[in-house]
């Protein structure tokens, strides 16, 4: 089974960043038929551990919940809505990203790393960058109606929003032919 290591996101973010992604699909701009994750699949993702066997879910979750002991809760700051990867002309995907100002959120990854290097996963050696994938778009695209779309997520959540950060959550995935299915395997609490 395919799996991947993540944070969900509360209600009302999901119905904001889906809010927002409505609001540039309608803009009619070529970006209404590019691959937008589905309201109840935004995610964060931390670590995607690629295929494992299919008894692996309890034990990653153990190993997962006992690594994570000592890790306190946190807090990430919502630091841009909508970022286009690839600039405002040329975007490529779209990103709801988030900052880490004190390393918590790589010191929980570097964390997660370790438990899934005991699964015999390879570490990802890219920096890791706390985000939301929105789209992924089959042609670069301009984004016109960016400021409207922010507004609209800030309107919902407010002028700074955040994400809590008090657990993380074991998925695997099965691919469909128009999008991915997810289903949650665990999940361990930060700082139980």
């Amino acid at each position: 089974m395919r799996v991947f290591i993540g944070v969900a996101l509360p209600e009302l973010m999901r119905e904001a960043l889906s809010g927002a992604c409505e609001l540039i699909r309608e803009d009619g701009r070529g970006w209404a038929d590019d691959k937008w994750v589905p309201r109840e699949n935004l995610h964060m993702t931390l670590k995607f551990m690629g295929d494992l066997p299919d008894d692996a879910g309890p034990d990653l979750v153990s190993h997962l919940a006992g690594a994570l002991r000592t890790s306190s809760p946190l807090t990430l700051p919502m630091k841009d809505p909508v970022w286009p990867l690839g600039g405002l002309k040329k975007a490529t995907m779209l990103w709801s990203t988030f900052s880490d100002p004190e390393g918590a959120c790589e010191a929980l990854v570097s964390t997660i790393e370790d438990v899934a290097a005991d699964f015999g996963v390879v570490p990802d050696s890219r920096v890791f960058n706390p985000h939301v994938t929105l789209v992924r778009t089959r042609h670069p695209r301009e984004l016109h109606c960016k400021q409207e779309a922010v507004e609209f997520v800030q309107g919902l959540l407010g002028a700074e929003p955040s994400l809590s950060v008090p657990d993380v959550t074991v998925y695997s995935s099965r691919l469909g032919k128009s999008r991915p299915y997810y289903k949650v395997l665990g999940s361990a609490r930060l700082g139980d």
